[in-house]
């Protein structure tokens, strides 16, 4: 079934934006809101059946050069993932009561890809799309989502050279949030001068 024009068009426009040279290697974090509103679009159009998985594949390759380098936690790299299959790509239709987000490392933070950014259920996953290790995701942005009323996360990963995204289902999110370990640097560096000071003492007892 062919796209209405207007949808065409859309589409067209959206990936020609994000892939085009100033914008494709930008950071997730560091798009325009009007570049995350491309993004948006996209997935809801995959969300509502209004666009195939095949057309979006289609449009995308049409901005890739197959030699160009791709950055990891690019706008690039987000999209040219849906090009290999739809097990490999974030903008996949998603359950329809679930809330998709993409994460970067770089700002670490979440980046919104639905107008949506809350629960509409009790039975509501965030899904977090991220390039990497899974466990980088932060605290913070954790908290965020359950702050936000998030019970439910979801954590699609993969890393740099892989193909297809892994899937962490995690049913109580405060209780994986309070799971953590908390990455305290001063509490590293109060250690790191106790070693130090017990050494010298240890050291000036044995001159003596």
């Amino acid at each position: 079934m062919a796209l209405p024009k207007n949808e065409i068009i859309k589409l067209s426009d959206a990936v020609a934006k994000l892939l085009d040279q100033d914008n494709k290697n930008k950071s997730l974090g560091e798009v325009s809101q009007e570049l995350n509103d491309y993004i948006i679009e996209i997935k809801e159009l995959v969300d509502t059946g209004d666009i195939t998985y095949d057309e979006l594949k289609e449009e995308i390759s049409k901005h890739m050069k197959g030699e160009e380098k791709i950055l990891p936690n690019s706008l690039a790299q987000l999209l040219i993932g849906c090009v290999g299959g739809t097990d490999s790509c974030p903008m996949k239709k998603e359950s329809p009561e679930d809330i998709p987000f993409a994460y970067d490392n770089k700002t670490k933070k979440l980046i919104p890809m639905s107008k949506f950014t809350s629960p509409l259920t009790e039975d509501t996953y965030a899904v977090i799309y991220i390039s990497g290790d899974p466990r980088n995701v932060s605290v913070e942005s954790l908290k965020d989502l359950e702050i936000a009323g998030f019970k439910k996360l979801r954590i699609e990963y993969k890393g740099i050279e892989q193909s297809s995204y892994k899937t962490i289902n995690i049913d109580n999110l405060k209780r994986y949030i309070y799971s953590k370990p908390e990455k305290d640097s001063n509490a590293g560096i109060m250690v790191m001068v106790f070693i130090v000071m017990v050494a010298l003492i240890l050291f000036y007892n044995m001159k003596n």
